[in-house]
C-alpha cells in the first residue's frame, strides 16, 4: 500500500502546483492517503455470501450501466456494504454515491470497496442518524456556512425560493457532487479533499509542518479541518459558484433541479474558494470579524456564526480522519477487521429490513400468482382455441366428406357412361374385324390361285438355268484342264531356259578368268609397270 517513493509533503506541493493528480497514478495515490488496509480477507468474507437481495436481479434495471464490468464490480462493492452494515441495503442513493469511486479503481474492486467505507465512516460522518431523514445537523452546518459567507445567496433561497438545505445543499452532498461535476472535475475536487482531511496528523512523516494547500495565508492555522469540514465547505463553494443563477429561481423544485445538472464550471475557481473559506474557519477568535448587518441579512434570526465559532461547531460534531484498521495477525480475526458501522437508528433499519424482506416474499409471491394466473389464462385460452379449431375442423371434414361423394356419384356416372360408349364401339368392331377376315379369307384363296401359277413358272425357268449351269461347268472344267496343260509346258520351258542361262554365266566367268591370267602374264613377260598393269588389271 505504501509504495516507494510516495511521501505526502510531494503530493501535497504537486497538487498544490498542478492541481490535480495524474489519472493514471491516482488509485495508488488515494490508497496511499486514505491508508487503506488492503483486508482481503475481510473482502472475500462479502463476497462469499453473493449478491446481497438489495442489490440482485434488478440492480441493473434500477441502476443501468453500459460498461458490464463496472456494473458487476458496483454490485459487488453494493452487496459488500449491505452485508457490512444492514442500514446500505436501504438507502436508494448509494449507488450514486459509490459508482464514482468504483469507476476511478477500475477492475481493484477491493480498494474501491475500502474507499467507500473510508470515505463514509470519515466524509459522512452523522448522515444516518436520522434515518430515512436528511443529516439534519450536517445541512444546518452547511446552511451557517452559507449564511456565513454567502448571506445574499443564502437570504434569496430561505425567503424568495424558500427551501432550506434539504432542497440545495443535500442533493448535492448525496452523490458526493457526482451528478453536478463531471468525471474529472469530480477526481480533482476528491483529490483535494483527500488530501486536505488527512495531512497535518503526524502519521505520515510530515511533523508538524503544515500542509502547501493549507498556507492560504500568513495568519492559518497548522491543525487542518476535520473530513466533513473540507465537504461542506466545497459545497457552499458550488453554492456560490452558480449564485447568479441561483437567485434567479422562486421554487425548491427548481433549485433541486438546477443543483443536481451539470453546467459548465470551473472547479479550479471553487476549490480556491473553498481554501479561502477554510483559512478563515482556521484562525483564532481575535482575528475573526464580523459581517455587519445587511438588508440581505436582515431576516435571519441573528448574527451569522463567525469562522471560529463554526470551526468549534465542527469539532464538537466530528470527529477526526480514522483510517481503517491494519488486517489483525490472527488470521481468524482477518475477515472482521473492518469497524462495526452503528451510526443509524438500529431499531428503525431492522423493521425496515424485515419490511423489505416481507415485502420481496409478498412480491414474490405475488409473481408466482400473477405467473399462475397467467398461464391459467393462456390454459383458457389455448382449449378455447383449441376447441373452435376442432369445431372448424369437424366442419370442413363434413364439407370435404360430402364433396367427396359428390366427387365419386359424378365420376362413377361418368365412368359408366364411358363404359357403355366403349362397349359399342367395340361391338361395331368386332363386326367391322369379321368382315374383314371374310374379306381376308376370300384375298387370300385369290391369291394363293395366282401364287400357285407363279410358282410353276418359277419352277420351270429354275429347271431350264440348272441345265444352262451344267453345260457352263462342263466347258469351264475342260478349260481348266487345257490351262494346266499349257501351265505345265511353260514351266518345263522355264526351267530349261534357267538351266541355259546359269550354265552360259559359268562359261563366262571361266574365260574371263582365263583371260585375266593370259594378261597378266603378258604384262610380266613386256616388262611394263606396276601402274598399267594394275591398270589392265
Amino acid at each position: 500500500m505504501h509504495a516507494r517513493g510516495l511521501d505526502r509533503r510531494r503530493l501535497e506541493r504537486f497538487l498544490s502546483h498542478f492541481g490535480a493528480y495524474p489519472n493514471q497514478f491516482r488509485p495508488l495515490v488515494w490508497r496511499y492517503l486514505a491508508r487503506l488496509p488492503e483486508n482481503r480477507a475481510a473482502y472475500d468474507a462479502f463476497a462469499a455470501q453473493g449478491p446481497h437481495p438489495a442489490y440482485g436481479d434488478h440492480f441493473a434495471i434500477h441502476f443501468p450501466i453500459k460498461s458490464p464490468q463496472l456494473a458487476a464490480a458496483t454490485q459487488r462493492v453494493l452487496s459488500a456494504l449491505a452485508h457490512w452494515a444492514p442500514l446500505f441495503a436501504h438507502v436508494e442513493y448509494l449507488p450514486h454515491l459509490v459508482f464514482p469511486f468504483v469507476k476511478v479503481f477500475a477492475r481493484d474492486t477491493l480498494s474501491a470497496l475500502e474507499m467507500v467505507v473510508a470515505v463514509i465512516v470519515n466524509y459522512c460522518q452523522k448522515w444516518w442518524e436520522y434515518y430515512p431523514n436528511p443529516p439534519l445537523e450536517c445541512l444546518e452546518m452547511v446552511d451557517d456556512m452559507l449564511a456565513r459567507f454567502d448571506p445574499g445567496l443564502h437570504a434569496h433561497l430561505h425567503a424568495k425560493a424558500r427551501t432550506g438545505p434539504q432542497s440545495y445543499a443535500w442533493p448535492i452532498l448525496q452523490s458526493l457532487f457526482a451528478e453536478g461535476l463531471g468525471a474529472a472535475e469530480w477526481m480533482r475536487v476528491w483529490d483535494h479533499l483527500l488530501t486536505l482531511a488527512t495531512a497535518g496528523d503526524g502519521s505520515t512523516g510530515s511533523g508538524s509542518k503544515s500542509s502547501p494547500l493549507l498556507d492560504t495565508s500568513p495568519r492559518s492555522a497548522s491543525a487542518p479541518l476535520l473530513p466533513p469540514v473540507y465537504m461542506y465547505l466545497f459545497t457552499v463553494a458550488y453554492l456560490r459558484h452558480f449564485r447568479v443563477g441561483l437567485l434567479q429561481l422562486r421554487t425548491a423544485d427548481h433549485v433541486r433541479d438546477f443543483v443536481t445538472t451539470q453546467r459548465p464550471s470551473c472547479v479550479a475557481a471553487m476549490l480556491q474558494s473553498m481554501h479561502a473559506m477554510a483559512a478563515e474557519l482556521q484562525q483564532g477568535p481575535s482575528t475573526t470579524s464580523t459581517p455587519a448587518s445587511t438588508p440581505a441579512t436582515a431576516g435571519l434570526i441573528g448574527q451569522p456564526l463567525s469562522g471560529y465559532e463554526l470551526r468549534l461547531e465542527s469539532e464538537g460534531m466530528f470527529l477526526p480522519y480514522t483510517p481503517l484498521p491494519r488486517v489483525p495477525t490472527d488470521p481468524t480475526a482477518a475477515a472482521a477487521a473492518y469497524p462495526v458501522f452503528t451510526g443509524y437508528p438500529v431499531a428503525m433499519v431492522a423493521y425496515a429490513t424485515k419490511l423489505h424482506a416481507r415485502l420481496r416474499a409478498d412480491e414474490a409471491a405475488y409473481l408466482r400468482a400473477r405467473r399462475a394466473a397467467r398461464d391459467l389464462a393462456d390454459l383458457r385460452s389455448q382449449l378455447t382455441a383449441d376447441a373452435k379449431s376442432w369445431t372448424r375442423a369437424e366442419t370442413r371434414a363434413q364439407a370435404a366428406m360430402a364433396a367427396w361423394w359428390d366427387d365419386v356419384l359424378r365420376l362413377e356416372a361418368r365412368h359408366l357412361e364411358r363404359a357403355r360408349s366403349a362397349r359399342a364401339a367395340v361391338r361395331a368392331q368386332y363386326a367391322d374385324a369379321m368382315r374383314a377376315v371374310v374379306q381376308a379369307r376370300a384375298d387370300a384363296a385369290d391369291q394363293h390361285a395366282v401364287s400357285a401359277h407363279e410358282r410353276g413358272a418359277t419352277l420351270a425357268k429354275a429347271a431350264a438355268r440348272a441345265a444352262a449351269l451344267a453345260d457352263v461347268r462342263a466347258r469351264d472344267a475342260q478349260e481348266d484342264v487345257e490351262l494346266d496343260e499349257l501351265k505345265r509346258q511353260w514351266d518345263e520351258r522355264w526351267r530349261d531356259l534357267r538351266r541355259v542361262r546359269h550354265a552360259s554365266e559359268r562359261d563366262d566367268r571361266v574365260r574371263m578368268g582365263r583371260l585375266v591370267e593370259k594378261l597378266n602374264r603378258m604384262a610380266e613377260m613386256d616388262g611394263g609397270d606396276a601402274g598399267d598393269g594394275g591398270v589392265m588389271a
